[in-house]
């Protein structure tokens, strides 16, 4: 989707981007992101070149600056257009939010091959900027479809997901006690719910996903699909919970915030607002609720002087160590 919203960009810098870079780009301080762990690694050179790199492309191509800037990105989608709800096995389908932070990062690497499989790359993308909180209309115009062409293409993809045993055990989330049978299949599914690759829990794995189709094809877990709904239910495992703001409100709540990140944001919209109003979007929301960012402002001076400070304190830790 970036190489679309920025007129087929060829940058190689690009090509190793994920969906956390665009994120970071503007310093939305999601839950997950507000962690000092990732704030931290916001920090690190490369990380920092990259951002760098976003923030130059959406200057130079409104519609990406749009997408970027706007309230709704960062946002979980509030529910699943009906189109995409019925593709789900059972009624008690995961949210919007619980499906963003099961996908958006990974667990571990390749937890899920159902995105990165799918034949189809620009659908592939549309689906991780949906679940980001991209507005659905940028999406279909960067595709050139309408916005229910778009529904029917994700719904497409989610169909063909849920041909995967592992994604359909996650979805109907029942609990499995029952036909836990073996150590074979109490491994397999503890590597799905911690969230951990299987050749961790399986000495020999080459074949360790025929388990979890064996799991599916129990008389027990047909019952459950033919009733659209678990026995028993059990928490989802959502694993990197907060990458996304779960609400429109809580993102505004944290936009509302003064601070120097949002004040930040407040100074980028700002500039976009004062596009030609030809190139400002119909669906664009590029709310200010803080005081544009002023490097002249007393205060800023001050946090901008702080935050020097700890930069020095940790190059002089980082340089102090063995």
């Amino acid at each position: 989707m970036f190489r679309l919203w920025c007129g087929g960009a060829k940058a190689q810098w690009a090509n190793d981007l994920t969906i956390s870079d665009f994120i970071r780009a503007y310093d939305l301080q999601t839950p997950f992101f507000r962690l000092e762990s990732q704030r931290n690694l916001a920090r690190v050179p490369k990380n920092v070149e990259k951002a760098k790199h976003i923030r130059r492309y959406a200057m130079i191509n409104p519609v990406f600056g749009q997408v970027l800037l706007d309230e709704r990105f960062g946002v979980a989608p509030k529910a699943w257009p009906k189109v995409m709800a019925e593709v789900f096995p059972v009624d008690d389908a995961p949210t919007p939010y619980e499906m963003a932070c099961a996908v958006l990062r990974f667990p571990c690497s390749h937890f899920w091959s159902f995105v990165e499989t799918y034949p189809d790359k620009q659908v592939a993308s549309a689906f991780i900027w949906y679940l980001a909180g991209a507005p659905p209309k940028a999406i279909a115009q960067a595709l050139d479809i309408t916005t229910q062409t778009l529904y029917r293409r994700l719904a497409h993809l989610l169909h063909r997901a849920m041909g995967t045993a592992k994604l359909v055990i996650w979805v109907v989330s029942t609990d499995l006690m029952p036909i836990v049978t073996n150590q074979s299949r109490a491994r397999a599914l503890a590597a799905l719910y911690r969230g951990e690759s299987i050749s961790r829990w399986l000495p020999d794995s080459r074949n360790s996903f025929r388990i979890y189709d064996d799991i599916v094809n129990t008389p027990y877990f047909q019952a459950q699909l033919k009733a659209r709904r678990a026995i028993k239910r059990i928490p989802r495992p959502i694993y990197t919970p907060g990458v996304v703001f779960p609400t429109i409100e809580a993102k505004r709540e944290w936009e509302s915030t003064d601070s120097m990140d949002t004040r930040w944001l407040s100074r980028h919209r700002s500039q976009l607002q004062k596009l030609n109003p030809k190139d400002i979007c119909t669906w664009s929301r590029l709310p200010l609720r803080v005081p544009v960012y002023d490097r002249d402002d007393p205060e800023v001076k001050r946090e901008l002087r702080r935050r020097a400070r700890k930069r020095r304190q940790r190059a002089a830790t980082r340089s102090s160590q063995p």
